[in-house]
């Protein structure tokens, strides 16, 4: 074939179908600006509303594939191919996909049980499982969590609702607890009042409920003493180490001995 022939195939083509190609390309480009801008539009909407940021990010998720199917169905129609037959072959491709994405298929279903049930949302501090963080992300497949250490940790749907979830952020205010040991032959009362005022002393202590301590266990060599309090939840680690200090400088100063000379253990979890 010679340069002439090759060009008058090329010209034929471009005249007959070229126009058609252009129409085709021109509404799948213009197709994926416009979703682009709905979703943009969607976003800055739920971020001004009460929405949970949880919710308005698997709604645009869900949103964002149903419109992409939409705009298939439509370059299909313009490709002259029957939307019975393109149904057909959309289903026999979803099916065969179902089958090989089962897992996916549950995680999806798991994560509208989430966003219904709200067990937790973004910025909370939860435990589910053996992993404890701040949940970051609800997508349509995973929850992503980020531990007080900053590492990623992303949990598929099914094994979050299928677990135990402990959401340390879903109450304003948390009762923080401390162990405190002290010598066998302490006086009770003064080990006790030096307890409570430095509870009552600290400024984020609450005053209700009332500060509680009394004497939890008389061990081989020391006796230990329970104290409660209530906190904000956002104060409860800053209170804890806070009052852990005082009291035991109290007890230095009232000449109240610690047997081992160490810090009291935490009654409940560590810092997070």
């Amino acid at each position: 074939m010679t340069f002439e022939e090759l060009w008058e195939s090329v010209v034929d083509f471009l005249s007959q179908t070229g126009w058609r190609v252009f129409e085709l390309l021109a509404v799948l480009v213009i197709g994926v600006v416009v979703i682009k801008v709905i979703l943009r539009l969607l976003k800055a909407a739920f971020l001004k509303s009460p929405v949970d940021n949880s919710v308005s990010g698997f709604i645009l998720s869900v949103l964002r594939l149903l419109l992409y199917v939409v705009l298939a169905f439509i370059v299909a129609n313009m490709m002259n191919i029957p939307l019975t037959s393109f149904v057909a072959i959309v289903s026999a491709v979803g099916l065969a996909v179902g089958l090989a994405l089962q897992d996916s298929l549950a995680n999806l279903a798991n994560g509208v049980v989430i966003i219904g049930t709200k067990p937790f949302q973004e910025g909370d501090l939860v435990e589910i499982g053996s992993v404890t963080g701040r949940v970051r992300a609800i997508r349509m497949l995973t929850v992503e969590l980020v531990t007080t250490d900053n590492r990623k940790v992303v949990l598929p749907n099914s094994e979050v609702t299928a677990g135990t979830v402990v959401n340390h952020s879903a109450r304003p205010t948390r009762r923080a607890e401390w162990i405190f040991s002290v010598s066998c032959d302490a006086d009770l009362d003064q080990v006790k009042a030096v307890i409570r005022r430095c509870l009552k002393a600290h400024p984020k202590v609450l005053s209700e409920p009332e500060p509680f301590v009394g004497l939890q266990e008389q061990a081989v060599n020391c006796l230990k003493f329970l104290a409660q309090a209530w906190v904000n939840n956002a104060d409860r680690d800053e209170v804890y180490y806070e009052v852990a200090e005082a009291v035991i400088k109290a007890f230095r100063e009232e000449g109240i001995a610690i047997p081992g000379g160490t810090l009291p253990p935490k009654a409940e979890g560590g810092k997070r």
